[in-house]
């Protein structure tokens, strides 16, 4: 019997080790306000911060029925950074193994998103429409920004 089970053991296949993820150094409320005074917005206090969900921490499913129309009903097997505008969340991957190649991370990933958050809440543009990747552009450059510069001038207590 003990042999029949041991037996039966070796043969279930291992599982896959769970991917390293990379933790965000910062409270996202700071990045945002950090990103909203390098666009020169001012923040309206009444309006909550869109929810920051990572990849590791949710199924799939949930991000590709968020995503579903902003994606042109395209299936994704895997979660994409994005602002989804619907349900105004912002969706991060976070496997570490996405970060630290050309100096990125996860914080400014997230700067990035609330760069097109702002975009959308704040001067009204439509990402759906950005033709000739403007809203894009910008996204990139207050992402470069907050990596370069933004993160390093963030008080101690925006760190988590």
């Amino acid at each position: 019997m003990k042999t029949a089970l041991l037996a039966a053991l070796l043969c279930v296949p291992a599982r896959a080790a769970a991917p390293e993820t990379a933790a965000p150094a910062f409270k996202p409320e700071c990045v945002l306000a950090a990103v909203a005074g390098r666009k020169g917005v001012v923040l309206d206090p009444a309006r909550p911060l869109p929810m920051v969900l990572f990849a590791s921490s949710i199924p799939v499913s949930r991000y590709r029925e968020a995503a579903k129309e902003q994606l042109g009903g395209m299936e994704v097997d895997t979660v994409l950074n994005m602002y989804v505008v619907k349900t105004d969340e912002i969706y991060i991957q976070d496997a570490a193994a996405n970060y630290g190649r050309f100096g990125r991370t996860i914080d400014d990933s997230v700067a990035h998103e609330f760069g097109h958050y702002l975009q959308v809440v704040y001067d009204k543009a439509d990402v759906a429409n950005d033709a000739n990747d403007s809203l894009e552009s910008e996204a990139v450059a207050l992402q470069t920004w907050f990596r370069e510069v933004g993160a390093a001038a963030l008080p101690e207590s925006c760190r988590r």
